[in-house]
């Protein structure tokens, strides 16, 4: 059966979902252009582009359709033949009886199959054993994430060990189960655990490159320059040197000689003009080889400069491993080293600058040495960092394993109540699967067997038997289906043999495909005969009928009703739906309907968009019942009627009843009322002579002059003064034995 029908932007549907819960029988009225056929076409063709936001939801598994409308009627019967109608023959009692026992069993066998369905995945408000497996699963994703919410609060660092499966309960819980089937670790306890774990998952520890120590050779071999200990003046047989040497001042005189270049040929002292003899001894002083050995001197300065800087860049650049202690140690040899080479580079610039001067380098070896010993000392380190660290995966591997283990014994108990009633639920679920895999292969065998009996016995004659005698017996001699046996297929023609199909008034076209689809519902136009369980949708079957086929339509509906009820035969479930007031009141008249088992809906229709709204009672009442429906309501909230209206209403049911029905004179009725009631009443009364606003008497009135609360006593007091208080008791709904006694 269907549990629920949502229908969702589709002509002229365009309010958001509106949704049917059906019952086993469905009552459905809409005015034409309402959007009746529009659920019917969507019961039919679920799948069509325009009910893409449509949708069917199934208790079980979906059935057949079998739709009434007007696409039916234009489909099955634009030609003047309509398929035939298999069903089964007279012929062979034993081949029936089988045929009847394999429909049973089917129809057995399909119910244990839908039942097991039901049971495996749940039925609206039965909760299957696959929502309990998965409730069951969610309850304990919860309980086991509860452990690990603890160490969270706890800061534990237990939590170390958990690294990927912290931040999802579903991978916890999966990891956790894994564990359970193959770990056999043991510890000695939590507090033990999380040291271990505080010591070994340190952040970002990894292995470490062994520092690649810097030769200081090069910068020792500067100490060794011959040239540093020299003095270094200009050529000792020119005639100006003896002077130089005795006043000692060679880097003075070096220095003086820079300003001849800018003197002009003064002395730059006595300012007169200096010969070419002098200028020449000048030359010849500071010859080749002397400014050959100050240009070395330079050079080497430089070179030092360079040297040194880059062994500093590479100690400082050195990256040491945390546990080294000796860090300090070596950070105070770099200082010492770099005060030397500070030292070292003055002492040089100096000998640059002053050739004749004699320096010498203060040694770096000492401190040198000790910087080696300290960076070997720490490649040690990292030797043994490095060796720790490979047994560190192995150590951690080990660790995490024994806080599972840890975390698995914590949580013994729930884990084995989890695991007790999975393997239940499973077994269950097992257990029910074969079972429905077994209903479904019978389903299947005796199908197979069925339809070959069938195809002995069917014929398409026995329904065009069946039409022909409905057609005679309500009046409709004119034509008759005639069978083509060859064709398989029925004909129209009249009692001369001549076609009749074109020549047929609408009305009786409608009827005839109306049987021909009732028949229908108990065959099949296939040659085996077979009949499937359904749904039966009837969208307005008596659009141009006249009165006396209105009650044969609604005659043949309700004889389907007992069935559906009692879930027998292969209608499961029925929906009618019409626009004609008097069809739709006549097929849902309320004997031999269930209640609980009966739904009603009326599809209501402004600016263009459908409503669908649903209804405990029938709401499609009579005329007379629908004013009384007025009077009661005005009496559950008077002061939000319309006063007018609501005269206008009492007038007609007091015409209807007093006048027509209990032959009173209405004239004559307002001499029950005391004064002060009696023109309340005569302005009711006075609507049913010359219209509104009519004298009566020597009393003019409107109603409008009174309020609600006045009309609606007079009103009861009309029947209760005329002895007819049970009448309106009756169509007010008043339970008057219900009122005496409480």
């Amino acid at each position: 059966m269907i549990r629920k029908i949502v229908i969702k932007n589709t002509p002229p549907y365009f309010n958001g979902d509106q949704t049917i819960e059906p019952k086993h029988i469905n009552f459905i009225f809409g005015l034409n252009g309402s959007g009746k056929t529009t659920v019917s076409r969507f019961l039919r063709s679920p799948e069509k582009n325009t009910f893409s936001e449509c949708r069917i939801d199934w208790h079980n598994t979906p059935l057949n359709c079998a739709v009434y409308n007007r696409d039916y009627v234009k489909e099955n019967f634009s030609e003047s033949s309509m398929p035939g109608i298999f069903t089964l023959g007279e012929e062979n009692i034993e081949i029936k009886n089988r045929i009847a026992e394999l429909t049973s069993s089917i129809r057995v066998q399909k119910d244990k199959s839908e039942n097991l369905q039901k049971e495996i995945n749940g039925d609206g408000a039965v909760v299957g054993y696959q929502e309990q497996l998965k409730q069951h699963e969610a309850t304990y994703v919860d309980l086991f994430w509860k452990i690990k919410q603890q160490f969270d609060k706890d800061e534990s660092p237990l939590l170390l060990a958990l690294e990927g499966s912290r931040g999802s309960k579903e991978v916890f819980k999966k990891n956790l189960l894994d564990q359970l089937a193959s770990n056999k670790e043991t510890y000695d306890d939590k507090d033990k655990l999380e040291q271990a774990c505080s010591i070994l998952f340190v952040k970002n520890i990894e292995s470490i490159a062994p520092i690649q120590v810097p030769a200081f050779d090069e910068l020792i071999s500067f100490e060794s320059v011959d040239t540093l200990g020299k003095v270094i003046v200009g050529k000792d047989d020119v005639d100006i040197a003896g002077l130089i040497k005795k006043l000692g001042n060679h880097t003075w005189f070096e220095q003086g000689v820079t300003y001849l270049e800018l003197s002009d040929g003064k002395c730059p002292f006595c300012q007169r003009p200096i010969d070419e003899g002098f200028t020449n001894q000048i030359a010849e002083y500071f010859d080749e080889n002397y400014n050959s050995m100050v240009a070395e001197l330079k050079r080497l300065y430089e070179r030092y400069v360079q040297t040194a800087e880059s062994l500093l860049r590479k100690l400082n650049a050195i990256a040491l491993p945390p546990q080294f202690e000796k860090e300090d140690e070596l950070t105070i040899s770099i200082l010492s080293l770099n005060k030397i080479l500070e030292e070292n580079k003055s002492r040089l610039f100096e000998k640059a600058s002053s050739p004749n001067v004699v320096v010498e380098l203060e040694t770096v070896k000492d401190v040198a040495e000790q910087i080696e010993r300290l960076l070997n000392e720490a490649n040690n380190a990292i030797q043994e960092h490095n060796k720790r660290i490979e047994n560190i995966k192995e150590e951690k591997e080990k660790l995490k394993n024994q806080v599972w283990r840890y975390i698995l014994d914590a949580l013994a108990s729930p884990i084995e109540i989890y695991q007790k009633e999975k393997e239940r639920l499973f077994s269950i679920i097992h257990q029910k699967t074969e079972e429905k895999s077994e209903a479904d292969r019978s389903i299947v065998a005796m199908t197979s067997e069925l339809s070959g009996l069938e195809q002995q016995l069917t014929s398409v004659v026995p329904t065009a038997n069946g039409i022909n005698n409905l057609l005679k017996n309500y009046g409709f001699t004119g034509f008759s289906l005639k069978v083509d046996e060859e064709e398989k297929c029925y004909q129209f023609v009249r009692s001369n043999g001549q076609p009749a199909y074109e020549s047929l008034s609408e009305g009786e076209r409608n009827f005839v495909t109306f049987l021909y689809f009732m028949y229908a519902l108990h065959g099949n136009i296939k040659e085996n005969g077979h009949n499937d369980d359904k749904v039966v949708v009837i969208d307005d079957p008596v659009s141009s009928l006249d009165s006396d086929v209105l009650f044969i339509v609604s005659s043949l509906l309700r004889d389907l009703f007992a069935d559906i009820y009692a879930e027998k035969g292969s209608i499961k479930q029925l929906f009618i739906l019409s626009h004609n007031n008097f069809f739709f009141k006549e097929v849902s008249y309320k004997r031999g309907l269930t209640n609980s088992k009966t739904g009603y809906w009326m599809i209501v229709k402004s600016n263009d968009i459908s409503k669908i709204l649903e209804y405990d009672e029938n709401p499609v009442n009579s005329t007379y019942e629908m004013l009384w429906a007025e009077i009661k309501n005005a009496e559950v909230d008077p002061k939000k009627c319309n006063t007018l209206t609501l005269a206008n209403t009492m007038r007609r049911i007091i015409e209807h009843y007093f006048s027509l029905l209990g032959g009173k004179d209405l004239n004559n009725l307002h001499l029950e009322f005391p004064d002060g009631e009696r023109q309340v009443f005569k302005s009711l009364i006075s609507w049913a002579n010359m219209g509104s606003h009519s004298a009566f008497d020597d009393y003019s009135a409107t109603p409008t002059l009174y309020n609600a609360e006045k009309h609606l006593k007079v009103f009861k007091d009309l029947f209760d003064k005329t002895g007819h208080i049970s009448h309106y008791n009756m169509m007010m709904k008043i339970d008057t034995e219900k009122k005496e006694n409480g």
